[in-house]
Formats: structure tokens, sequence, C-alpha cells
């Protein structure tokens, strides 16, 4: 999947191509949790078929608001080409993660990308993290990810290195 990273250079640093960052993100959802349950009253933790995807504008100061693709094309953001390429590389790369972490005891509940331009190309241009998705244990649901955090239920930084634990070949 073409992307951003160039090189890793160590555990903490990779060098990248400087991409034109358009200003939108791409949610893939499997099972709904966060905005998804609140705005449409899905219940929390139901399998979501077939799989939702979202466009949101990056503008914090409107709330990151939800748009379709004819906002997209209106405001000049993408071509209906790129948007299409978004979606199907977003719905790739969640269908790549989530057998990967369904092999290590985790359920991939939802994953944001971001995309950039580099020499007229489309990349990817984003991180996938416990930042950037959400992680639950398949067995618990327990989150091993930045919901720790924000739903304040404790040792965020043991959800984080359990994931980590597991991608290295731990047991889960």
């Amino acid at each position: 999947i073409p992307n951003h990273v160039v090189e890793q250079l160590d555990v903490r640093q990779s060098l990248v191509k400087r991409c034109e960052m358009i200003p939108l993100t791409v949610t893939v959802r499997n099972v709904a949790a966060g905005s998804l349950s609140q705005r449409l009253g899905i219940p929390h933790g139901q399998i979501l078929r077939p799989r939702v995807v979202e466009f949101h504008l990056r503008n914090p100061k409107a709330d990151n608001p939800l748009i379709n693709m004819t906002h997209i094309e209106a405001m000049g953001l993408a071509a209906r080409p790129e948007g299409e390429y978004m979606r199907e590389t977003a719905l790739a790369i969640n269908d790549l993660l989530r057998s990967y972490m369904q092999e290590i005891g985790v359920e991939l509940i939802d994953l944001k990308l971001r995309f950039g331009r580099f020499h007229r190309e489309l990349l990817v241009a984003d991180e996938i993290s416990p930042d950037t998705a959400r992680f639950w244990d398949a067995q618990t649901h327990e989150p091993l990810d930045i919901d720790r955090f924000r739903e304040d239920l404790g040792n965020a930084e043991d959800g984080y290195q359990e994931l980590l634990h597991r991608m290295m070949g731990g047991e889960g």
C-alpha cells in the first residue's frame, strides 16, 4: 500500500516523505463505539455489517464535521477518483490489520487514516497506533487503546504495553 514511510530509523523515529496533507480523516468502523454510538444510537459494541466508512473534515473549530464525497468535491479537497481511492485503501488496510489482530487475540474496532499527496501521488500519510485506532481484547472486550484514558478506565500505559507485547509475539 503506497505510503509516506521511507525508512524506520530506530524504535522512535522514521524517515517519511513530506506530503501535502488532505484535510480529511477517513474512518473505517467494524464495531459501533465512540462518536458513532453517540450520534446514531447504535449500541456500543454492535458489529457493523457492512463496515462503515466515514470522511471527517479536519477542522477542530467546526468539531471535525462528518462530510460526504460531494462535499469533498465541492470544497476542492479531492476529486471523486481520489475519494474512492482513499475509501478502498482504508478498507484494504482495515482488512489486513483486522486479520493480523485476530491472530493475536485482539479486535480491531475502528481505524482512522490520513492521506497526502507526494509529487501528485496519493499516499497513506499517517501512523496506525492505539491513538488512531481502537483495539479491544477479543475475550474480555477490554480496551487496549486511548479509550483507557478517554473513559478514565485507568492503566492506559498497561493497555498499550499489552498490545505491544502481543504484537511482538507474546501470549494474549
